[in-house]
């Protein structure tokens, strides 16, 4: 899925968004910061913070995984 109108356009203009949570709950969107000059649409908008909410969820289920799996690593 393409979200930018072109290539040049989307190396000109980024956001990052930071995401967090419990996984019980839906994430919370803690910051945001656009920089570039090209502005973002709203239903640019609307999309990038489904990508991060999708992409925070996938993260954050791995990241549970691999704690837990750490744990029981012997320690050295």
């Amino acid at each position: 899925r393409v979200l930018f109108r072109s290539e040049e356009d989307a190396s000109s203009s980024r956001i990052m968004i930071s995401i967090s949570g419990d996984g019980k709950s839906d994430p919370r969107i803690h910051a945001m910061q656009k920089s570039g000059e090209d502005a973002i649409s709203l239903k640019e908008l609307a999309d990038l913070l489904s990508i991060g909410e999708k992409a925070w969820k996938n993260v954050y289920e791995k990241v549970l995984k691999d704690i837990k799996d750490s744990t029981k690593l012997p320690v050295k």
